[in-house]
């Protein structure tokens, strides 16, 4: 009896353990996926900011005559 409420507890602990590193594991992908999307969000603001200014680039460039 007593080896088998030994195993068991070594099994919890390993359990435990591997609930916290998964738990540990989680938050490090949160994180990373927020800083992924903040990341993404300032690019697309540089892209429009770059399509605004070739759109207005454009738009004060002198047109050929034709």
């Amino acid at each position: 009896m007593s080896c088998s409420r030994d195993t068991d507890h070594r099994d919890g602990d390993a359990a435990r353990q591997a609930g916290r590193d998964a738990y540990k594991g989680v938050q490090d992908l949160k994180h990373d996926a927020k800083q992924a999307a903040r990341q993404l969000h300032d690019a697309g603001n540089q892209f429009r900011q770059g399509w605004d200014e070739a759109k207005h680039d454009n738009e004060n460039k002198p047109r050929p005559h034709r």
